[in-house]
């Protein structure tokens, strides 16, 4: 409040989507929703890319939360990245504007399947 910021866009989570199962190993990897849950700062996430092949690879140390990260990240390629927006209490609307701000300057949106015609 006092920097007069509308909105922080910060990393939505520390790996992609984790496969079933796999949120119990990586709890650290949500830490950058928890914060702002606790608080009740409204919050949302952006798509803005896609994970490549090249984004796979995990390197770290061989520690159970690199492990796990290592196996959340294969075979992750094509999953949607996305970034966190983040307003303060009671300002919802400011928090979906600035993610629509972040989505136009952006240009890249998920493509939805039409459930109409399936």
């Amino acid at each position: 409040k006092d920097m007069n910021l509308d909105a922080v866009v910060c990393p939505a989570g520390g790996v992609p989507a984790m496969p079933h199962g796999m949120s119990s190993k990586l709890a650290q990897g949500c830490s950058y929703t928890f914060i702002w849950n606790a608080l009740h700062f409204p919050a949302g996430v952006v798509p803005v890319s896609r994970v490549s092949k090249e984004d796979e690879p995990y390197v770290g140390k061989p520690d159970t939360i690199t492990k796990a990260a290592k196996q959340a990240n294969k075979d992750s390629a094509g999953l949607p990245m996305g970034v966190q927006v983040v307003s303060l209490p009671w300002q919802d609307e400011l928090c979906l504007r600035a993610m629509k701000c972040v989505e136009e300057a952006v240009g890249w949106t998920i493509p939805m399947p039409d459930v109409l015609t399936q």
